[in-house]
């Protein structure tokens, strides 16, 4: 994809978030911001099974955005000392995730990057449970991509936990007329082809849960009322204790 290209669709990305942020509130029943997402709590309590580090849960949320995930988290782990660290690319998102920690009372819990997710310097081993629900997508290209669930799986301490949704095979339809139009998403995988990615970075370690599933989601493109289709991935997997 050409810098021009990118620049366009991160601009798109960029406006429908901060507009959807400032419409919704985080929790918002109706919306995609209801509730955590179930799977990512579901991974979050099989941690203790056959993680055999003493110090607390450290957690990396790629793509943070205000909080979904990461508040319910930081409320898990925070009482035994742990920690959630988010990262994204919107600042505005990230200020709001702030907004959102103090209300909720895991402030102490929760440190914030702005970054792109292929530029986050994560280290090995240094995360108990390593998420990114909704944003490998965005990464810059295909290549940047694999680069960084790599750099996912190399991070994830022995006994711990990667869990990734992301989206895939996706198009989009004006809603009003039914006419595609073109993707503004920065890296469009078909299912099979993420589904083996993830599974490569993982190899060798127990899959927790792997799973496909239709994605129709509304969103707004500018003025423009828009159908998303595609699938979700959803994966998990515990990388092998010492």
């Amino acid at each position: 994809m050409n810098s021009v290209k990118l620049r366009r669709i991160r601009q798109a990305e960029r406006q429908y978030h901060e507009q959807y942020y400032k419409k919704v509130h985080l929790y918002q029943k109706g919306s995609w911001l209801s509730r955590p997402i179930p799977l990512v709590m579901e991974l979050a309590e099989k941690l203790d099974e056959k993680r055999n580090q003493p110090q607390p849960v450290r957690v990396l949320d790629l793509g943070s955005g205000v909080g979904r995930n990461a508040i319910p988290l930081a409320k898990r782990f925070m009482p035994s000392g742990g920690s959630v660290h988010c990262v994204d690319l919107l600042d505005s998102a990230l200020q709001k995730l702030k907004e959102y920690c103090r209300r909720y009372g895991v402030e102490e819990a929760v440190t914030c990057e702005q970054a792109d997710l292929g530029e986050v310097a994560i280290g090995k081993e240094a995360y108990d449970y390593i998420l990114a629900a909704g944003a490998m997508e965005h990464c810059g290209s295909e290549e940047v991509l694999k680069r960084t669930v790599r750099s996912m799986a190399e991070g994830v301490r022995p006994g711990g936990i990667l869990c990734i949704l992301m989206n895939t095979d996706i198009e989009e339809f004006d809603k009003r007329t039914g006419a595609k139009r073109e993707t503004m998403i920065e890296v469009v995988l078909k299912s099979d082809e993420a589904l083996k990615l993830l599974r490569e970075a993982a190899e060798g370690w127990e899959e927790l849960h792997a799973e496909v599933e239709p994605l129709h989601l509304g969103i707004n493109r500018g003025d423009v009322p828009v159908l998303m289709k595609g699938h979700c991935v959803a994966f998990g997997a515990r990388k092998p204790p010492r």
